[in-house]
Parts: structure tokens; C-alpha cells; sequence
């Protein structure tokens, strides 16, 4: 007899299916989500980095029908502090309560990163957690590593801010054994 149908894509934690989650799991760091997606979005792309520590990374980027993107990033390190924009939010995420971490949105300030990067930013700090670095970033920053067609488009500061404040580190207790 056939089995029961599959769960819709949306019934998934960060809309990540067991095969999603296993990719990230192969990098053996803490995988970070958010479980605030807005309705609509989906995973539009995983994308894993390296094997050695300072290589080591993962992106997941997330789309709705409307076009509006969304990427939430990890990397072992080599991060350095994030240029200041023309406005900030204040980040209270529970899973990074140490540092005052902020969300950055707008055109950058220095004129010469903004002559190279015209287009505005959405971007959080980056947040340490167990030795790695975690961050979400909008538009500008996939469509200048994407190139999607059409372009993306940014997601309100507030909606991003929810979505940070909403990290939550992935863990077999809340994924299952997938």
C-alpha cells in the first residue's frame, strides 16, 4: 500500500526538508535558523563552503513569489566589523545576548563603499556563537553574488530583525533524525 503523502513544504523547521538539513549537518558546526519565516518564502538555494575551519561555511537564501530575498549565512571566520549604513536597528536575538549586535539597512556611509555598492544594504552584524559567525543579509548582497533575474528584492528592516530575533540553533531534538 502507498505510504502517506509527503508533508507540505512549509511543514518543515525553516522550511529546510531532511535532505537540507543532513547537507548542513555534514559541516559539523552549529546550524542556525530562523523559525520567524514569513508567509510565502521558501528555500531557494543551500550552498555549503569548504571543509577546512577557516573555509568552512553555509548560506541558505530564501524567496517568496514576489521576489523578496532574504540569505542567512555562516562562516568559521575572517570576519571583520560591518561598515557602518545611513540607518540601524538594535538586535536582542536569546541565542546571542552578549554583544549589542544591531541590523544595518541603507546606503553605506563611507562615500567610497558607496560609489562601489550604490544600492541600499540589509545586512545584520556578524553574531558569534560557539566559535562561528552567523548573519542574515538582503538584496544588494545576493544579487551581487547571484545575479538572480530578475533581481531580488529587500524584505522591510522590521521583517529582517524578526527573523534574526528568531535564530534558534537546529538540533535532533527539534529536526528529527533527518
Amino acid at each position: 500500500p502507498p505510504g502517506p503523502p509527503p508533508p507540505p513544504a512549509d511543514a518543515f523547521l525553516a522550511l529546510l526538508t531532511p535532505d537540507h538539513m543532513a547537507q548542513l549537518k555534514t559541516l559539523g558546526v552549529p546550524v542556525i535558523i530562523p523559525t520567524a519565516i514569513p508567509e510565502g518564502f521558501s528555500v531557494a538555494q543551500i550552498s555549503l563552503a569548504g571543509s577546512n575551519d577557516r573555509d568552512q561555511g553555509y548560506s541558505i537564501w530564501y524567496q517568496d513569489p514576489e521576489n523578496r530575498c532574504f540569505v542567512v549565512e555562516y562562516t568559521a571566520g575572517g570576519v571583520g566589523g560591518t561598515p557602518e549604513t545611513e540607518s540601524r536597528l538594535p538586535l536582542q536575538p536569546p541565542l546571542f545576548p552578549t554583544l549589542d549586535y544591531g541590523l544595518n539597512y541603507g546606503s553605506f556611509v563611507d562615500p567610497d563603499l558607496r560609489s562601489q555598492f550604490p544600492e541600499p544594504e540589509l545586512m545584520s552584524d556578524w553574531l558569534e556563537y560557539e566559535g562561528g559567525f552567523y548573519r542574515l543579509a538582503g538584496a544588494a548582497y545576493i544579487n551581487d553574488r547571484q545575479s538572480p533575474e530578475p533581481p531580488c528584492q529587500d524584505i522591510t528592516p522590521e521583517e529582517a530583525v524578526t527573523l534574526i530575533e528568531s535564530f534558534t540553533e537546529a538540533t535532533d531534538e527539534i529536526t528529527g533524525d533527518g
